[in-house]
């Protein structure tokens, strides 16, 4: 077993034994039912009720699960820490992810945390084991599965891999050594060197990562990397290896909707398009998905676009272009960024409700917003950018998709 110190374990104790038992619940229950924030009296009352502990842990039991309804369907049946709900998968990409698990006969879900993949794996595998180092949470996991999946507190590092047909794992990007995020796998727990031998004892396997994470050389070359998100946001990103690993791309963003459909983009991250003189009848912004996988040069090209700035961000051409993974603007007027100039054209056009985006240039979007309420009633998207040492702006209005609008 790892040093609880140095991975900041959290402890199973009789204050959560009360909490998940029946009078726990009852409280609980009577607590999220309160149509308003509990005032200082109920609090006081509470606490002299069940103690300062218990209340606390009530109260925050009520918070966490009104935050998981971003997250999961049925929030009110589940426990939660803080740092296991923001870990955790969401319930819609925890299923698309589990889709590549079917037709394994059993599997595993190492660093499970609260149990969110587990959760959707166990509907794909008729036999999952999900396990985590820290007590509370492998306990919350075990509660959280209903007894679909077989939860162990364990050392990831001393499981045998080699007994399940796959296996995915959620290492942690944050040691008590550093408080903050990182985006180096030498920092996580387990560690690359770590989770690189447990491929070697089974390749097929699905390793969740931050965006952002710097993937090493050896990764790249024998795993498909996929950025996953949901609604703007690109929320994890995957590295598949084995028999998980689709045939095709070996780059992809996909997109998962309320629905759990979802739509992928494979590319080329080093496909080069050229960089547009001005901008045409329409400005398109990738997904971040898109923007984090770096396929927004692919992606241009595959629909014959130009980039309007170096690098990712827009792109623009003269075509007319529909793609969930696009978020299209029709070009009304382009013009240098000024804002006296900004504001008479948003006054002349009556635009009164005003949508800012902005690359590469430092600017208050509030400002502007603020200052044309009263101009009319239209809306448009001032799109703000820097070319060269110039900064640019363009006045345009959002084209809303008919179905599947990230």
């Amino acid at each position: 077993m790892l040093d609880s110190e140095e991975h900041n374990l959290s402890t199973w104790n009789d204050d959560w034994a009360w909490l998940v038992g029946d009078e726990g619940r009852s409280t609980l229950a009577d607590v999220a039912a309160q149509t308003t924030p509990l005032d200082l009296a109920t609090l006081q009352q509470l606490r002299r009720n069940i103690g300062p502990a218990r209340t606390r842990l009530v109260v925050q039991q009520v918070e966490w699960r009104h935050k998981a309804g971003r997250k999961f369907a049925n929030p009110s049946s589940m426990w939660f820490t803080e740092k296991g709900l923001e870990q955790a998968s969401d319930e819609w990409i925890a299923g698309y992810k589990a889709e590549r698990f079917a037709g394994c006969q059993q599997a595993a879900d190492l660093c499970c945390g609260i149990g969110g993949d587990a959760m959707a794996i166990c509907r794909m595998v008729p036999n999952v084991m999900a396990l985590d180092i820290d007590p509370l949470h492998s306990k919350l996991a075990e509660l959280n599965s209903q007894g679909r999946t077989h939860v162990c507190q364990q050392d990831v590092t001393t499981f045998d891999v080699a007994q399940v047909d796959a296996w995915h794992m959620d290492p942690d990007r944050r040691t008590v050594a550093q408080a903050n995020r990182t985006v180096s796998l030498y920092h996580f727990s387990p560690a690359l060197e770590v989770i690189d031998r447990l491929l070697t004892m089974n390749a097929n396997a699905a390793i969740k990562l931050a965006p952002a994470t710097v993937v090493p050389d050896h990764w790249t070359a024998v795993a498909q990397l996929e950025w996953i998100g949901r609604k703007r946001e690109c929320l994890q990103l995957v590295a598949w290896f084995g028999s998980l690993r689709h045939e095709s791309a070996s780059r992809w963003a996909t997109l998962v909707d309320d629905a759990g459909k979802a739509i992928s983009f494979a590319g080329d991250p080093h496909e080069q398009v050229d960089l547009a003189d001005s901008p045409g009848a329409f400005i398109y912004e990738p997904h971040a998905t898109v923007l984090a996988s770096s396929l927004s040069g692919a992606m241009a090209a595959k629909f014959q676009l130009q980039r309007l700035i170096p690098g990712g961000g827009y792109v623009t051409g003269n075509q007319a272009v529909t793609h969930p993974l696009l978020s299209a603007f029709e070009v009304m007027e382009c013009l240098a960024y000024r804002e006296k100039d900004v504001r008479q054209l948003l006054k002349k056009r009556r635009i009164g409700r005003l949508e800012v985006k902005k690359r590469s240039v430092e600017i208050d979007p509030n400002q502007l917003q603020n200052a044309c309420r009263n101009f009319g009633d239209e809306a448009a998207t001032l799109i703000v950018y820097r070319r060269q040492k110039k900064r640019m702006a363009v006045l345009a209005k959002r084209i809303v998709a008919a179905s599947f609008e990230p």
